[in-house]
């Protein structure tokens, strides 16, 4: 989901549990499913998506803003593994 209002504000929201229903794990009495997005990361030495200082690991789901001289212009998101690279260019 994004939005804007009229003075510019802007929004760009992602929601995603990614496999299944979430880590499984829901907060009690609020019904909310907790997110399981660290799936794809590593702690595994010299794994490409490992957690790492400096590292950018490769992840699937990016809300994004597009800006021109530092102001907004736009809101955006890409959701879908592969599909990532092709939509934020």
């Amino acid at each position: 989901m994004t939005a804007a209002d009229k003075d510019g504000m802007i929004v760009s929201f992602i929601q995603s549990n990614f496999k299944g229903f979430g880590s499984g794990v829901v907060v009690p009495n609020r019904g909310i499913a907790l997110q399981n997005r660290g799936f794809g990361f590593s702690l595994k030495e010299g794994h490409p998506n490992r957690v790492a200082p400096g590292k950018r690991p490769f992840h699937t789901i990016i809300p994004a803003f597009l800006t021109k001289n530092g102001q907004p212009q736009m809101s955006f998101g890409v959701m879908g593994g592969n599909m990532q690279p092709q939509g934020h260019l």
